[in-house]
């Protein structure tokens, strides 16, 4: 007999976030309506085998097993209902943890029907860790209704859920909806545990290698409600063949320079879609290939003073006094249909080259703030720590670091941030490097700094943790040490019982 193992989770507390916004969902806060079903007995579900501990003693929503859909498996999974269903624009939030070894990993997948395909994977969840070690909260927001939501483990652990919040934004009364302003908006670029994300994995083949090439170029398009993306991967030359021309020309366009119309690259490296993370910070992100560049021609190589009849590839890059957009290489253009902050999570590939965040009207370099993590800065554990923007411009500064590399010029693992405008688009890339796109947020209606307080909030002096140091929700809100949840104080989150 085919063994069902289910959970359901009914969201019964209604907890404003914002002026609109509805708590539908709100574990642990809440353990209301929770129950274990089977396929012969439903039973209230506290403290048993799928709400207990983990190895390092965190309560959570447990997942034994991986979530599975086949006629002749066992199949675990949990169920989410609200009243009226889910809506798009509806916005998760999970954390979680898992027990075992380094070479184990886990995470939870979203479905809206358990026999399709997955709407929403998150990023590998921390490796036995406690609440208290800091979980990263990720989200994501519903582009389409959904009567029901499931969802279950995605790896080869047991899979801990610390926290599972599911919130509906205002804007246009109660209910929301996918285009409601003033509601933040999450995509992750990672849906596949150690894979690449949707958008991407329907682009590649099982080499990672770009299907959807066209003119050199392998786009792809993803988004939420007030943001779309298209991420543009370009072919570079491949070493030239022996005997062989690896470019076709068209008409001279600089005779002093012998410069020709590129008309194509005939033999080129692939256009690849990848997945790198920094392990000790569980940083996952996708990274791409091709040069950036403003644009590319083909030039004539000379001997002695004498045309050789050959040809190659001359690059022009991205110089921010002149301006200009990429022509070719890797870059992500946003397009942003509301005013808000944009929050882009990048990995800053060979830290010491630029980063840029170009604004598509005028052609310059936007002005943007980061946060994150530095190569070389640590705590005085040895980790790396998480940095403010100031942190950052003063190790930039002290360093004589040049214009827009970020911080010490070493690898940078954190978000760039920018004040975006409505109708307006953005490209996001690196001088002569590739860089990692993690995923972003969009918070319409607010201003860059805005959406870094929480982050900014330094009140740990000499490593002495501060008992009476203000504390923050992960709205913002300043609570007491009465509210249950992840919570902000001394610069850390944490878990607060």
């Amino acid at each position: 007999m085919l063994m069902k193992k289910i959970f359901t989770l009914i969201g019964v507390a209604l907890m404003a976030i914002s002026s609109n916004a509805q708590t539908l969902i709100n574990y642990p806060t809440s353990k209301d309506g929770i129950t274990l079903k089977t396929t012969d007995t439903d039973q209230i579900c506290y403290g048993t085998t799928k709400i207990n501990t983990n190895t390092n003693t965190v309560d959570g929503i447990k997942f034994g097993k991986t979530f599975k859909y086949a006629e002749a498996e066992e199949y675990y999974y949990a169920t989410l209902s609200t009243e009226g269903g889910f809506k798009a624009g509806d916005v998760i939030t999970i954390t979680g943890v898992y027990n075992n070894a380094e070479e184990k990993n886990s995470a939870i997948k979203f479905y809206s029907d358990p026999a399709g395909e997955p709407i929403w994977t998150t990023g590998n969840f921390i490796n036995g860790r406690t609440a208290e070690e800091d979980p990263v909260a990720q989200t994501f927001t519903l582009t389409a209704d959904a009567a029901t939501l499931y969802f279950g483990r995605q790896g080869n652990t047991g899979t801990f859920v610390l926290v599972l919040t599911v919130t509906r934004g205002g804007g246009s009364g109660e209910g929301g909806g996918g285009g409601d302003t003033g509601l933040e908006e999450t995509y992750s670029a990672l849906s596949e545990t150690n894979g690449l994300g949707a958008a991407y994995a329907a682009v590649v083949d099982a080499n990672n290698i770009a299907t959807n090439v066209v003119n050199g170029n392998s786009i792809v398009k993803f988004g939420t409600a007030n943001v779309e993306v298209e991420a543009v991967g370009s072919a570079d030359p491949a070493d030239k063949p022996e005997g062989g021309q690896d470019i076709t020309i068209g008409a001279q366009i600089s005779a002093e320079e012998h410069t020709y119309e590129l008309v194509s690259i005939n033999s080129t490296k692939p256009i690849k879609w990848e997945v790198g993370n920094r392990g000790d910070i569980s940083y996952y992100y996708i990274k791409g290939t091709g040069t950036p560049a403003v644009s590319m021609v083909a030039e004539e190589v000379y001997t002695e003073g004498e045309p050789t009849g050959k040809y190659r590839v001359k690059v022009t890059a991205f110089d921010p006094t002149v301006g200009g957009e990429p022509a070719s290489g890797l870059y992500y253009k946003f397009t942003t249909k509301v005013d808000g902050a944009l929050k882009v999570g990048i990995w800053a590939n060979k830290g010491n080259r630029t980063t840029f965040l170009v604004d598509g009207e005028t052609k310059k370099v936007s002005d943007y703030i980061v946060e994150g993590y530095l190569e070389g800065e640590t705590d005085t554990e040895g980790k790396l720590k998480w940095l403010t923007n100031d942190e950052i411009v003063a190790i930039h500064d002290a360093a004589g670091t040049a214009t827009y590399v970020i911080g010490n010029g070493k690898n940078f693992w954190g978000n760039a941030i920018i004040d975006a405008k409505a109708g307006k688009t953005y490209w996001l890339f690196q001088g002569n490097s590739q860089i990692g796109f993690q995923g972003y947020t969009f918070v319409p209606g607010a201003k860059k700094e805005d959406i870094t307080k929480i982050e900014s909030i330094q009140t740990k002096t000499n490593n002495v943790w501060n008992a009476d140091a203000p504390m923050y929700n992960l709205s913002g809100q300043k609570v007491d040490k009465s509210y249950k949840g992840i919570v902000i104080q001394n610069g850390r989150k944490f878990f607060n019982k």
